[in-house]
């Protein structure tokens, strides 16, 4: 696959618009499109973990937009890439307005979206699978293909594309196999965290700063509205302890049960819109470990960097 990008562009209106280019990659790219050469593997309940395109570091991006920090447009007022060159937090902002745009097909407070980047998503996704197919699986393999549950559409229209490279009278496409446990109903592993912390050796200090946090966030999630409510990975602002939180998903009982049985020893794709410390997929996984499938492989549309996955049990290998 070619590297190409997806970077931030001015509008007449003053809100900034995403600007997908298939030609190559720019400087300015807050995502490289076509970085399919990135497989996430480990040794356990997934195979292989594809990450079809990915979110540049913070770093990357930053490194290049220096050479645009003086930069104006014909009014003479600084143009986007200026802007965050000179108040760097605005990274992380624009970053996330990004993602959430992407993932929710529509256009945000900070990032307009039109029609056009509904297709250019398309495009995207199409380009993702195409490379799977040709180079990493042939989909048609597949004996189930299911997504993440998310309350976003961007899943939907994943699995929709991968509908024209099956053969449905092998492959089941699903998309509500996997759904989430509602917050009462989620276990916080508190010896897990509690052997980590001792293993990591951080000072009183530290170890007292970050428990209260801990406590803040489980007071916050457990809180008497949210009982009821679906677990949100989202709800662990403090993206370092969402790896404590187990059972947060569970198959669908309703299913026929004929599908189960196709399950059994069967190859199993797990679809999700992107993949950062890696939690909801071993969820994921984990949900339908006593299944047993012969292999459980994911297609993950975006790799939003995350240089704290390997500590939770994620090993990065590059497949050229």
């Amino acid at each position: 696959m070619n590297n190409e990008g997806i970077s931030l562009i001015d509008t007449k209106k003053g809100i900034p618009r995403l600007n997908f280019r298939f030609d190559k990659d720019y400087p300015e790219d807050f995502i490289s499109i076509g970085s399919g050469k990135f497989i996430k593997k480990r040794t356990g309940d997934v195979n292989l973990i594809y990450l079809a395109h990915k979110f540049m570091s913070e770093k990357e991006v930053m490194d290049q937009l220096s050479f645009y920090i003086n930069q104006t447009d014909i009014n003479a007022n600084p143009t986007i890439n200026a802007k965050i060159a000179r108040y760097p937090d605005l990274f992380f902002t624009y970053k996330k307005e990004i993602r959430k745009a992407i993932k929710n097909l529509s256009a945000t407070d900070y990032i307009s979206f039109t029609g056009k980047n509904i297709e250019d998503v398309k495009t995207m996704i199409h380009r993702g699978i195409l490379d799977f197919n040709n180079r990493i699986n042939n989909v048609k393999d597949y004996d189930l293909i299911i997504t993440v549950p998310s309350q976003a559409p961007l899943n939907q229209m994943i699995i929709n594309e991968f509908k024209s490279y099956i053969n449905p009278e092998k492959t089941l496409v699903i998309d509500d196999f996997l759904l989430k446990n509602r917050v009462k109903d989620i276990r916080w592993d508190n010896e897990e965290y509690l052997e980590v912390e001792e293993r990591e050796g951080k000072n009183p200090d530290q170890i007292a700063k970050v428990r209260k946090m801990r406590d803040i966030m489980l007071k916050s999630i457990y809180s008497k509205g949210n009982l009821n409510k679906d677990f949100q990975v989202k709800m662990v602002t403090k993206s370092s302890l969402r790896r404590y939180f187990h059972k947060f998903m569970h198959i669908n009982d309703k299913l026929d049960e004929q599908l189960f049985l196709k399950i059994n020893n069967g190859k199993i794709l797990i679809i999700d819109d992107s993949f950062g410390s890696g939690v909801t997929m071993k969820e994921s996984s984990r949900a339908i470990k006593h299944l047993n499938p012969k292999t459980v492989d994911a297609f993950i549309l975006l790799h939003d960097y995350a240089p704290t996955a390997k500590k939770t049990g994620w090993l990065l290998e590059k497949v050229w």
